[in-house]
């Protein structure tokens, strides 16, 4: 997140949740980051699609 510049907020947003709890649960190491919410992190970040061969 920090290298996209994101806010909990908008990382919520992005990633289709109502609030940035769970988004802080996720940095906070407290419940595991979903690999689709991982995925449009690091698009998002300019890491590229990892979903592409």
């Amino acid at each position: 997140m920090q290298i996209a510049e994101l806010t909990g907020s908008k990382a919520a947003t992005l990633t289709g949740l109502k609030d940035s709890r769970t988004v802080r649960r996720w940095v906070g190491g407290d419940t595991p980051i979903p690999f689709s919410a991982w995925a449009i992190l690091v698009e998002y970040a300019g890491l590229g699609k990892i979903w592409k061969v």
